[in-house]
Formats: structure tokens, sequence, C-alpha cells
């Protein structure tokens, strides 16, 4: 047993360490200490749920387009004072940005108050275009809203597969029924 483990640790040892034999091959004149070979992997950033969902060809475009401004509508109608609305958009955002279509909001007051306004009057009609249907309304504010993915709703497979359906029926329906208007 102690050849076995004696084995092990001369594999480990061999694969995690360059010697100075080693060395001699790859930098002719190195003879510094043995460092450690470490794997690195690239940082990736996370994907929000509309992108990591199009990126596996499970939405098209026309259905992650009305998902960004679904998303946009419902970031915007969720705004409950006025005054927070400077502390929810970063200071170089000349137009889109996490509040999509509806641009940077106002800075009074008063038109900040009416952009809320505005923005609720789209959230509810694009309610309205599902129906109301409390499933297809939570699939969307989950994913488009708040940029889930449907994993991170439900670990289990086939609960996240059902909401990955629902929401691609959401998404034709606003395609279809969410008026122009309050796009």
């Amino acid at each position: 047993m102690s050849s076995q483990a004696e084995k092990r640790r001369r594999r480990k040892v061999t694969t995690a360490i360059r010697t100075d034999e080693n060395r001699a091959q790859f930098g002719a004149g190195i003879t510094s200490k043995p460092r450690v070979i470490e794997a690195r992997t690239p940082y990736q950033r996370r994907k929000d749920g509309l992108t990591w969902l199009s990126d596996k060809s499970k939405i098209n475009r026309d259905q992650r387009s009305v998902g960004e401004r679904y998303g946009a509508a419902y970031r915007a109608a969720k705004i409950e004072d006025p005054a927070a609305i400077k502390s929810a958009w970063p200071a170089n955002d000349a137009g889109g940005g996490s509040f999509g279509s509806f641009g940077p909001p106002p800075a009074d007051m008063l038109a900040a108050s009416e952009w809320i306004y505005e923005a609720r009057r789209q959230y509810a009609a694009a309610q309205n275009a599902l129906g109301n249907h409390a499933g297809l309304v939570a699939a969307c504010d989950a994913v488009c809203g708040k940029g889930m993915t449907p994993r991170e709703i439900s670990p289990v497979q086939s609960e996240a597969e059902q909401i990955e359906c629902s929401l691609r029926i959401a998404l034709d329906l606003l395609q279809r029924n969410w008026p122009e208007a309050c796009r």
C-alpha cells in the first residue's frame, strides 16, 4: 500500500512542479527554485437570463428584444421613490442601459414621477397582453426583469424546462399582443 501512495505522490510532484533539469530544456540558465504550475481559468462574466437563453438558441432574436423591452418596463416600474432614480442609473449612461428603450430617467422630480407613471402603465399593458396569467408574468418578471436564468429560479431540471417553456410562450404573446405604443 505504501508503494501505491508513493507512486501517487511522485506523479503529483512531477506533474505539478517543474524541476531545474526540466527548466534547462525550456529556458537555459534559469536555476531558481522550482515553481508550481497553476491552471488558470479566465474570468467569465455572469450572463443574465435572456442572454443565456439566446446564446443557447432557446429563444430567437425577436423574443429576446421583446424580453429586453419587458425587462426595462419591469425595472422602471418597480422604482418606488423618484429620488432613488439617480442612484439607479450609471453616470455615463447616454441612453439605453438598464432602463432600455426608456432612456435615462429625467433629473427633476416632476418629470421623474411622470416617467415612472409611464413605465408602470407600459408594464400593466404588458401584463394585460399576457392575460394576467400568474405563471407567465412570474416567468417574465424573473428572467426578463430580474435577469435570472431558469436554473437559478429552480435547480430541478424539469421545473427549469417548464419555466423556459412558459417564458417562450409569454414572449410570443407579448410579441403579438403588446401594443406598439407601449413598447
